[in-house]
């Protein structure tokens, strides 16, 4: 209200995004949202990191609109976007392009979240792969969004979805998850995602 007040509309839209935002994380006992669900959230959380930002964050996603229905676990998206604005803005102070697609095919939902950051080494992305692959609980080290997110895939799906990286020095950063292809009503859907 007294954002209203003083004529500020940023802060209101700061405001309601994070108060979206804070609902939607609040609500995580529910085991399953839709695609679109996620979507927004993650939607919700660019507003407030593009007013951040400013201009320096460009963010797009492409989505196949027949997943949109798809059933995901809540929570899922919002760390890999989180990571890759980590890895796109240089120490906070560079410029980034971060860009986050979903496709299916064969049953499969592929999330992909893509920075223009930095990247990784060869060396740097294999010890990260092998914390996803190996590490049975969180810890303290980094990359824990990363892990709970992984984890909580295979718990719950199974060992043949969660999360892959790609990764070369100077050439960005891709976070890949993987689930079955599941409408909301929990069947499973045929190759172009529609059950």
């Amino acid at each position: 209200m007294y954002a209203e007040l003083e004529g500020s509309p940023e802060i209101i839209t700061m405001s309601n995004n994070l108060s979206k935002l804070l609902r939607y994380s609040l609500s995580g006992r529910k085991e399953h949202v839709t695609l679109q669900d996620e979507l927004d959230h993650v939607s919700g959380y660019m507003a407030i990191q593009q007013m951040r930002y400013e201009e320096r964050i460009q963010f797009s996603m492409t989505i196949e609109p027949s997943l949109l229905g798809c059933e995901v676990i809540p929570l899922m998206i919002q760390p890999l976007v989180e990571n890759a604005i980590n890895h796109a803005l240089d120490k906070g102070i560079g410029r980034g392009k971060i860009t986050l697609t979903a496709s299916s095919s064969s049953r499969v939902l592929r999330i992909t979240v893509e920075d223009d950051g930095i990247g990784m080494n060869a060396e740097a992305l294999e010890a990260l792969r092998l914390h996803l692959r190996n590490t049975k609980e969180l810890g303290g080290r980094s990359g824990n969004g990363l892990l709970n997110v992984h984890r909580r895939i295979v718990l719950h799906y199974g060992e043949e979805y969660g999360l892959s990286l790609e990764s070369m020095p100077y050439q960005g950063f891709k976070a890949v998850l993987k689930l079955p292809v599941i409408n909301h009503q929990g069947r499973a859907g045929g190759d172009d995602g529609v059950a």
